[in-house]
């Protein structure tokens, strides 16, 4: 006999089946591991891109302390990887279409960061670029950290990088 749970859980299973369909049927993949709005996905890696950029262009503002800077931005830059590439894992579990929407609301939100903050960065790195070209090399990759929540292309570009945050 089928108790009522089980009937529940047959209806709930066959619910996701059609909304699987429903999905394909409209031109998109379902969705693997990410139940969330892909926009919602891309608007958190802008948002948090528009931040880092926000602390980034703070840490950079004691011009007298090359080695307080240099530390702030290893610490920024650990954390923001970090994020990146958690939302990476849900970008890439994502349909074509869903990726295409997530990267569009990314990239919208990105454009949020402040030019006077984004100059504040690449001014510090070019001011230190003939005493410390490591540290400016790193200011201006930090610009580029959203790149981490495209594992695609992480992979395709900086495979080392990859496997060294765990994207293989």
């Amino acid at each position: 006999m089928i108790t009522r749970p089980t009937w529940l859980t047959i209806g709930l299973l066959a619910a996701l089946v059609a909304i699987g369909v429903v999905a394909l049927a409209a031109g998109r993949a379902p969705k693997q591991f990410s139940l969330r709005d892909p926009t919602v996905v891309g608007d958190e890696i802008g948002d948090f891109y528009v931040k880092m950029v926000g602390q980034t262009s703070a840490a950079v503002t004691d011009l007298s302390n090359p080695q307080a800077v240099q530390a702030n931005v290893d610490r920024l830059r650990h954390r923001y990887v970090d994020l990146f590439v958690k939302l990476g894992r849900e970008r890439e579990a994502l349909g074509p279409a869903d990726k295409d929407d997530c990267d569009a609301a990314a990239n919208s939100r990105m454009q949020r960061a402040p030019q006077a903050q984004l100059d504040a960065i690449l001014t510090y790195a070019r001011t230190h670029e003939s005493t410390d070209k490591a540290l400016a090399d790193e200011l201006r990759s930090m610009l580029r950290l959203e790149e981490y929540a495209n594992l695609g292309q992480l992979r395709a570009h900086q495979p080392r990088e990859a496997a060294r945050v765990g994207v293989i």
